[in-house]
C-alpha cells in the first residue's frame, strides 16, 4: 500500500503508515541533504535488520515532512523485551554504539515492542506540535526491512 497523500500541513496524515525503504526514498529523498540522510537511514536499517532483537522500525521527524533542509532523521527501533529468548544485552550495547555513530544525522531510540512506553512514544510522535503547524502528523513503519 503506497504512502497516503500529505495532509494540509504538508505532513503525512495521522497514523502509522507502512512503507519500504524504496518508498521512503522516492517520497522524501528529494534534495541532496535528504539523499544523504536517506543513505544513512538505509545503512542504519541494514545494520538493525541483522539484530534479531529488532521487531519493528519507525521513522519520524522532519525528514518525513515538508521542511527543508531537514536536521535529522528520527528512527525508533522496537525491540524484544528482556525476558524474550532473542534478548541479547550485547546487541543492546551495540545499539548504543550505533546511536553515537549516527548522531546527529540520525537520532536512534529504542523501546520494548508492546510496552506502555513504546505505545506512549508512538502516540507522542503523532501529537500536534508547533513545528508541525500545530496539527497531528503521521509516522512511517518500515516493512520488508529484513
Amino acid at each position: 500500500m503506497p504512502l497516503p497523500p500529505d495532509a494540509a500541513n504538508g505532513y503525512l496524515p495521522i497514523g502509522v503508515h507502512p512503507a519500504t525503504l524504496s518508498e521512503i526514498e522516492a517520497r522524501f529523498a528529494v534534495t541532496p541533504d535528504r539523499k544523504e540522510q536517506m543513505r544513512l537511514l538505509a545503512e542504519l536499517v541494514g545494520v538493525l535488520a541483522s539484530f534479531p532483537i529488532v521487531r519493528r522500525i519507525l521513522v519520524d521527524g522532519c525528514f518525513i515532512g515538508p521542511r527543508s533542509p531537514t536536521k535529522d532523521v528520527d528512527v525508533v527501533a522496537l525491540i524484544v523485551p528482556p525476558d524474550h529468548p532473542d534478548a541479547d544485552e550485547e546487541l543492546t550495547g551495540r545499539m548504543r554504539d550505533l546511536r553515537k555513530a549516527y548522531n546527529p544525522a540520525v537520532e536512534l531510540l529504542w523501546f520494548f515492542d508492546g510496552s506502555t512506553k513504546a505505545e506512549l512514544l508512538i502516540n507522542l510522535m503523532q501529537e500536534d506540535k508547533p513545528e508541525h503547524g500545530s496539527e497531528p502528523k503521521g509516522i512511517v513503519e518500515l516493512v520488508e526491512f529484513r
